[in-house]
């Protein structure tokens, strides 16, 4: 999950995310938007976007959790997602048993209480993405896989058509075609 805030109100602005990816990521770093677009390195941008982020997983960035009781409340929320992922629940039930114990434990109990249903939903389809977008492109390919076979097979009819309607035998078109060997 990832939160941009930004504040633009002089010609100096800035932004800050926080990351909670389960990957090795540092407890800082800044990323830059036109490394997205370079070039071989040659390329230059009139205008340059960086952004500071924060890694916010569990004990990864201390001082900031002591400054925000909301991102340690975040933080601690992962955590035990991850933590019921880890012992063999399900997505869904791991987030519903997390909602639970953060109320019971008084972490973001007000929002979870008013939220709850709300998270959760948000939380799954967050976390199912990559899954929902992975079998996204195995449909696209296999749609356009079965296109390219049908105008492929199209074009073989037209070609052996018209070789047929030239006057060749069956055989001598399909050798042609190479649907024969010689």
């Amino acid at each position: 999950m990832n939160l941009f805030l930004k504040s633009g109100k002089s010609v100096e602005s800035w932004s800050i995310g926080v990351q909670t990816r389960v990957d090795k990521f540092p407890k800082e770093k800044t990323l830059k938007l036109s490394t997205a677009f370079e070039q071989n390195g040659k390329e230059k941008t009139a205008l340059e976007l960086s952004v500071r982020v924060l890694n916010i997983n569990k004990g990864h960035n201390p001082k900031l959790e002591q400054k925000s009781k909301s991102l340690a409340g975040y933080s601690a929320f992962v955590a035990k997602v991850r933590e019921f992922l880890s012992n063999g629940y399900s997505l869904k039930e791991s987030i519903e048993k997390s909602v639970v114990y953060c109320i019971e434990k008084g972490i973001l109990r007000d929002y979870l209480q008013q939220h709850s249903s709300e998270v959760v939903n948000m939380l799954f389809t967050e976390f199912n993405m990559k899954d929902a977008l992975a079998v996204r492109y195995a449909e696209g390919m296999a749609r356009g896989e079965a296109r390219g076979e049908a105008r492929g097979e199209a074009r073989g009819m037209q070609k052996l058509l018209a070789l047929l309607e030239s006057g060749i035998s069956l055989t001598d078109a399909k050798r042609k075609l190479g649907l024969l060997r010689k």
